[in-house]
């Protein structure tokens, strides 16, 4: 029974790779560029660079403590639930399917300015906090990100309209499956995040206020 589950759960996995490949290599494509870009555009400036060149709001508030571990766990998660809605609705229109590209470039962007301001500023904590917590939990992010905008382009791109696929029953199971699974790592990488950054901010930012 164990390993039919296994073998069940292999299938299935790649099953979904299988299906969607092509839009997981380019959406892949853009997240590298995306990160590339990001990475490039804060060391390439890293002799001007300020902690309000950080492009994280949120990540600024918390090292100034405006906000607390709790008020960024709850942002960065339905900030993510928001993007989800924002791909699904993007790809009702085969016309609109530029839209989840534009958004996973972006993602990948600000992933990449950021680690590279935290290394300009922190130099060795920088790094730290980049490798420990800012890229793991992010990039998990971001992969869920790519994964469940695979799946809306797909059936964007595939049916003459995206409302005809939700009619399947088979249709909906999987992409209700992929939602719950992608909800569940990036509540994963959220409550990473909250445990993680309270201990670098108190060993590598101390002194900024």
């Amino acid at each position: 029974m164990y390993y039919r589950r296994v073998y069940g759960v292999r299938q299935s996995i790649s099953g979904h790779f299988s299906c969607y490949k092509v839009f997981y290599i380019l959406l892949g494509v853009c997240a590298l560029a995306g990160l590339i870009l990001g990475l490039t555009s804060g060391f390439r400036y890293s002799g001007a660079v300020e902690l309000e060149h950080l492009a994280d709001n949120l990540l600024i508030k918390f090292i100034e403590k405006d906000i607390s571990i709790i008020s960024l766990f709850l942002s960065r998660f339905f900030i993510v639930v928001g993007l989800f809605a924002l791909i699904w609705v993007a790809n009702y229109k085969p016309w609109m399917c530029f839209v989840t590209p534009i958004i996973i470039i972006y993602r990948a962007f600000l992933l990449g300015l950021n680690c590279a301001v935290l290394i300009v500023l922190f130099k060795l904590g920088g790094v730290v906090n980049v490798l420990v917590v800012y890229i793991p939990c992010h990039f998990l992010t971001l992969f869920c990100l790519i994964s469940w905008g695979s799946a809306c382009m797909r059936q964007n791109i595939y049916t003459k309209h995206t409302l005809i696929g939700c009619y399947s029953t088979k249709f909906f199971s999987k992409m209700v499956t992929l939602l719950i699974i992608c909800g569940a790592v990036v509540l994963f990488a959220c409550t990473l995040e909250a445990i993680l950054l309270p201990l670098l901010t108190a060993s590598f930012f101390m002194g900024i206020s």
